[in-house]
């Protein structure tokens, strides 16, 4: 549902209007780790997603926007922070009606590499800026990702926030990158953070011819 609404919101609002529409692709999957052999009982590579359905009624704007595969956090949003909200706003939603919307679906899962070679519009391009911000996963999905492989190793720029993360987190995601030589001050990559995100800038990306993408 999420997927969908942003779909729709990007050909309603236009939010990048010097690129067509038909080249921005909102892909409805997880980021998962490494090639894992699907959990008994489910659909191969597929996960359990919870989102929020109820809207209206004194929800904000943003309620279906809400979505995790950890049911529990799904429902904590909802019942501490929006069951309050719409009640203090004049909304008459009980907590029960509420977690009755929280809406499962099974999503499919791939690694980020696997992402990004399923569509034919990105293999045909080398990758040249990759953002990273899941609310809190950033440095658990960094950190399970091989750097060193295309299409990966050929980024100039990787942004990926931090702010979430606990310091392990941190450090695994920082080891991760640490392990491929394009991502090292060797190979005249520099990286600095600041108080939500890690910066790496590939030395290489200063040498590339310069292609539009």
């Amino acid at each position: 549902m999420i997927a969908r609404e942003l779909s729709q919101s990007i050909a309603t609002l236009n939010p990048l209007p010097r690129v067509p529409s038909k080249r921005v692709i909102v892909s409805n999957v997880g980021i998962r780790d490494d090639e894992l052999p699907p959990e008994p009982g489910r659909r191969p590579f597929h996960r359990t997603f919870y989102t929020m359905t109820a809207h209206g009624g004194g929800l904000p704007g943003w309620s279906t926007q809400i979505g995790s595969f950890n049911r529990e956090q799904v429902t904590n949003v909802v019942l501490k922070i929006l069951h309050p909200q719409q009640l203090a706003r004049g909304g008459n939603w009980t907590a029960q009606q509420l977690s009755e919307s929280i809406l499962a679906d099974a999503v499919l899962s791939r690694t980020l590499a696997q992402e990004l070679r399923a569509h034919a519009a990105l293999r045909a391009l080398r990758p040249a800026v990759l953002l990273v911000d899941t609310e809190g996963l950033d440095c658990r999905i960094v950190a399970a990702q091989d750097w060193c492989r295309p299409p990966l190793d050929e980024l100039a720029l990787l942004v990926w926030e931090h702010k979430h993360c606990k310091v392990a987190e941190y450090t695994r995601a920082r080891a991760a990158l640490g392990r491929c030589p394009q991502y090292s001050s060797a190979a005249g990559a520099s990286t600095f953070a600041d108080r939500a995100n890690v910066f790496y800038l590939m030395g290489g990306a200063r040498s590339r011819p310069h292609t539009r993408r």
